[in-house]
C-alpha cells in the first residue's frame, strides 16, 4: 500500500480491523513525501496485527505518526520509519525478524506492552525518548537491543531481558532499573533518584558491564535504592556527578534516611583490581557512596582493592569472583551501518 507525495501531502492511512486479526506482512504500508508532510498510518484490530515495512518519512516535513493497536499482538517483520512524530505500539510486540524502527528531532518512540522475540531491536531517535511502559524480553529475550537514544521513565520502572547485548543511552526510571543481559551492557547515565525511596538499579551479564554514572538518591525524605551489579569480567562507571552530599560521585545511593546498599561483583578473581577512582579497566571515576559524611558510608579516590572487599556492616561490597571464560560469538550480531529504513 503506497501513498507517496511529492510537492504535497501524502495520504494518510488508517487501516481498522473488523472482528478478527489484521495481517499486512505481505507488503510495504508507505506514505512517505518529498517534499510534503508524510501521511498518517494508523493499524488497528480486534485480535492480532501482522506487519512488515511501514514508512511515513518526509524528506522536507513532518512526518506522519505511525499508530498500531492491538487488543492482542503486534508481530512485526519490517522496519518502521518516521520523522518529527512518534511511533506508538499499543498492544504486546513480537518481533519476527530483526528490525529497526526510527524518527528524528521531537518524535518518540512508546511502547505501553510488552516487547518479546529472539530477534535485534534498534530503536533511534532523535531528541525524543523512547518508553517502554511494560517487561523487554520477559516472556522471550530479545537477542539484541540498541537504543541510539534515552530511555524515558514509566510508572512500573524499566526491566529488560536480552540473550546478548544492551545498549542504550540515559535511562531515567524513579520507579528502579533492571538490565540482564547475556553479553555485554553499555548505557549512559542510570538515575533511578527520586523524591521518596530511590528506585533498585540491578544490573547483570556475563561480559563487561559499562555505565556513565549511576544515581538511586532519595531526594527528599526517603531511602536511597540498591545497587546491584554482577559482571562475569569487568565493571566501569565511567563519569562523575556531584551527589547530595557534595561529593564527586559515580555511584551514590544516599538518603536522608538512610542509603541504600551497594554490591559490586567482578571478574577480577583477586588479579584485576577494582579501582574506585581509575576507570581504565575495572572501576569508577569518582567515589562510591550510600550515606552522609560518615568516612564508613563512602570509598573516595583513590582505593584499589584486588580481593574481595566489604565496609559499613557489608552495605557497600566489592567482590571479587572467578571470571567468565570466552563467550561464545553471538550468530545475530548487531549490523556495523544502521539501514535506513
Amino acid at each position: 500500500l503506497i501513498s507517496s507525495g511529492v510537492s504535497c501531502r501524502s495520504g494518510t492511512r488508517t487501516v481498522p480491523g473488523t472482528d478478527g486479526n489484521l495481517d499486512a506482512a505481505a507488503c510495504a504500508l508507505i506514505t512517505r513525501s518529498g517534499n510534503g508532510t508524510g501521511g498518517q498510518i494508523k493499524l488497528e484490530a480486534a485480535g492480532s496485527i501482522n506487519t512488515a515495512q511501514i514508512n511515513a518519512f518526509s524528506f522536507s516535513s513532518t512526518c506522519g505518526q505511525i499508530t498500531l493497536i492491538a487488543n492482542y499482538t503486534i508481530t512485526t517483520s519490517g522496519n518502521i520509519a518516521t520523522n518529527k512524530n512518534s511511533i506508538i505500539f499499543n498492544g504486546a510486540v513480537n518481533l519476527a525478524d530483526n528490525v529497526v524502527f526510527k524518527t528524528s528531532d521531537l518524535g518518540n518512540i512508546t511502547f505501553n506492552n510488552t516487547v518479546d522475540g529472539t530477534q535485534n531491536l534498534i530503536l533511534k531517535t532523535g531528541i525524543g525518548t523512547v518508553q517502554f511502559n511494560n517487561i523487554v524480553g520477559g516472556s522471550t529475550p530479545l537477542n539484541n537491543l540498541q537504543v541510539q537514544g534515552n530511555i524515558a521513565p514509566n510508572p512500573n520502572g524499566i526491566n529488560i531481558t536480552t540473550v546478548n547485548n544492551i545498549i542504550a543511552g540515559n535511562i531515567t526510571s524513579p520507579t528502579g532499573i533492571t538490565l540482564n543481559s547475556g553479553r555485554n551492557i553499555n548505557t549512559g547515565i542510570l538515575n533511578s533518584s527520586a523524591l521518596g525511596n530511590g528506585g533498585n538499579v540491578n544490573l547483570n551479564a556475563p561480559g563487561n558491564i559499562i555505565v556513565n554514572q549511576i544515581n538511586a538518591q532519595s531526594l527528599d525524605s526517603g531511602t536511597g535504592g540498591n545497587v546491584n551489579v554482577t559482571t562475569g569480567n569487568f565493571f566501569q562507571a565511567t563519569n562523575t556527578f556531584i551527589d547530595q552530599n557534595n561529593r564527586n560521585s559515580s555511584i551514590s545511593t544516599a538518603g536522608k534516611v538512610g542509603g541504600g546498599n551497594i554490591i559490586l561483583t567482578h571478574g577480577g578473581n583477586g588479579v584485576t583490581p577494582f579501582i574506585v577512582g581509575d576507570v581504565s579497566t575495572n572501576g569508577t571515576a569518582g567515589a562510591i557512596t550510600r550515606g552522609n559524611t560518615a568516612p564508613i558510608q563512602t570509598i573516595s579516590p583513590t582505593q584499589e582493592y584486588f580481593p574481595t572487599h566489604k565496609q559499613d556492616a557489608d552495605r557497600i561490597q566489592i567482590l571479587s569472583v572467578p571470571g567468565n571464560l570466552q563467550l561464545p560469538p553471538d550468530p545475530n550480531p548487531l549490523p556495523a551501518v544502521i539501514p535506513n529504513s
